[in-house]
């Protein structure tokens, strides 16, 4: 319950556009039970209320305990309160640029995020560039 109320007052500060790994707490094998499913909720409620948008780390479908099936419940809410998603590979090695993009990207759209942001490299640095899927359920 501490991982969600930390995680609901820093998208209450206002000091955060984007919350990464918002499934990290997953990665170490902790909140899997249904107990935590409401904190889940709301936090990706305050997200959307408070317009902060969720970064997806590509690098945890790297990890052999990681349960697909926890990012997919993770997705799905984030998808059902329009929560504006990103990919960040979190590379640390050159070979790790763009991991696991394609098998998340599908992962996005089968759970029906409609909202997905790519960086795009333009003259002066990157932007943001808006996705939509349509019909993608």
């Amino acid at each position: 319950v501490d991982y969600w109320q930390r995680q609901q007052q820093a998208v209450k500060s206002g000091y955060f556009d984007w919350m990464a790994h918002p499934d990290l707490y997953k990665r170490h094998g902790i909140g899997r039970e249904e107990k935590f499913l409401p904190y889940e909720e709301q936090t990706i409620s305050l997200m959307r209320e408070h317009q902060v948008g969720a970064e997806i780390n590509t690098a945890s479908l790297n990890k052999k305990d990681y349960q697909v099936s926890d990012l997919m419940r993770l997705l799905r809410l984030i998808a059902q309160f329009n929560v504006p998603t990103i990919l960040n590979d979190d590379a640390h090695h050159i070979a790790q640029l763009g991991q696991n993009y394609g098998k998340a990207s599908a992962l996005i759209k089968k759970a029906g995020v409609n909202i997905f942001l790519r960086p795009t490299q333009r003259k002066k640095g990157f932007l943001l560039e808006k996705i939509r899927f349509d019909n993608q359920r």
